[in-house]
């Protein structure tokens, strides 16, 4: 079974993806921001369940 699509129906289904998810294959090292991103890891560092805490709740190892 052969599923045809369009190149306008890609682009269409491409438009509807949030632009903060697209990629950017433009993007350098040179653009990212340090501090930005320092401030991002500790914000998703302190979400982050504590060592040995899926262990205990689950019993896996």
């Amino acid at each position: 079974m052969e599923l045809e699509i369009s190149v306008e129906d890609l682009l269409n289904k491409h438009n509807h993806v949030p632009f903060d998810l697209r990629p950017n294959y433009q993007a350098t090292e040179d653009d990212i921001s340090v501090p930005l991103l320092i401030e991002h890891l500790k914000i998703v560092t302190m979400a982050l369940p504590k060592p040995g805490f899926i262990q205990m709740k689950t019993g896996v190892q």
